[in-house]
């Protein structure tokens, strides 16, 4: 039995085309594309955290792209997960697995040390490595490594293919740019597919996006942190919060308080969360919490939760699992176990 995840970050179920990505759409075992649920803020590294250990941001304790250490925030990437994760698994049950990812903070934030083999080696970009948009590997990139370390010898591999979100950032998630990038990720996921071929009938593959986008008004983003101080700190000094797209997170400890003040601020139009778990907020559609870079799409809101799935391959396992994936929304979380469960373990 071999499994492969593929996360195309960013993907959204409106690229799923046979027109866009005929590899892809050709790999459901079910002929359509299935729908999961993303933890939030809808940003990578909560997700993926998510995807490799099963449980939620607050458990494994990466509920940003950056969380607060001894009052600093830092790259989750330097943190890592609390929870095992399933290349911990994989190696206590002598399985040997690999970790192929086009965001090499990834190597960290999914713990990919533990994994038989990972790449970029050491969670450090390659040089010389062709790159993406925004500096991370490039998709062709990543599949080329992924072919020279073998991933089709491995009982389980993770690859993650970054450009789609590059992309979609840059030029926005409906735009040309980002449906012709669709197609370029395709052909590389089609290769991947290629190679296999010879263990197709041993292999169930599951290909996921952690989030989608949302389409963001140039010039609109609302710089929160003068007016959270302003409704914050007279409740709780020391509380701590950061802007990231979308979305804003108040880390975890915040006295209670905190959370009503800022579900109550102007600009503010949904929240979750409470002390323990830390909170996220939102605006309406198309702001920006922080800066505004310019970019025409961006995530961490509630609205860009939803995840693409699909499931396929020879094995007899991919078309109960694609069934069962097709009937629910499936959540980040269950992947972990459904995985451990195709490989013989019990989660």
């Amino acid at each position: 039995m071999r499994v492969l995840w593929v996360v195309m970050d960013a993907l959204g179920a409106d690229k799923v085309t046979s027109e866009l990505m005929p590899n892809l759409v050709a790999l459901s075992s079910t002929g359509s594309v299935s729908h999961g649920i993303g933890v939030l803020p809808t940003t990578t590294y909560p997700n993926h955290a998510t995807f490799v250990t099963g449980v939620e941001p607050a458990i494994h304790g990466l509920y940003a792209n950056d969380v607060l250490r001894a009052d600093r925030w830092v790259g989750a990437q330097t943190v890592g997960p609390d929870s095992p994760t399933i290349f911990d698994r994989c190696r206590e049950l002598g399985l040997k697995s690999v970790a192929v990812l086009g965001d090499q903070n990834l190597v960290g934030v999914c713990g990919a040390g533990a994994a038989t083999l990972h790449w970029p080696p050491g969670g450090v970009l390659v040089e010389g490595i062709a790159c993406g948009p925004t500096g991370y590997a490039a998709d062709t990139a990543t599949v080329d490594a992924a072919l020279e370390l073998g991933v089709e010898q491995f009982e389980f591999a993770m690859v993650h293919l970054d450009e789609n979100d590059a992309v979609s950032h840059i030029h926005g998630p409906h735009s040309e740019e980002a449906r012709a990038q669709a197609t370029a990720s395709d052909i590389a996921l089609g290769r991947l597919f290629e190679a296999y071929g010879p263990y197709w009938d041993d292999t169930v593959v599951i290909v996921l996006s952690d989030h989608s986008q949302e389409d963001v008004e140039p010039g609109a983003a609302v710089d929160m942190s003068a007016r959270l101080e302003e409704v914050i700190a007279p409740v709780d000094p020391s509380a701590r919060w950061r802007c990231d797209g979308t979305c804003l997170v108040v880390a975890p400890g915040m006295h209670p308080d905190v959370a009503e003040a800022v579900r109550g601020s102007v600009g503010v139009s949904g929240a979750v969360g409470g002390q323990q778990e830390g909170l996220v907020a939102w605006g309406s559609d198309g702001v920006l919490f922080g800066l505004d870079w310019g970019q025409g799409g961006d995530h961490g809101s509630i609205r860009c939760r939803a995840q693409v799935v699909v499931v396929g391959g020879g094995h007899p396992d991919a078309d109960d699992l694609a069934n069962s994936a097709a009937d629910s929304v499936s959540s980040a979380s269950s992947w972990y176990r459904r995985t451990l469960s195709l490989l013989g373990a019990v989660p």
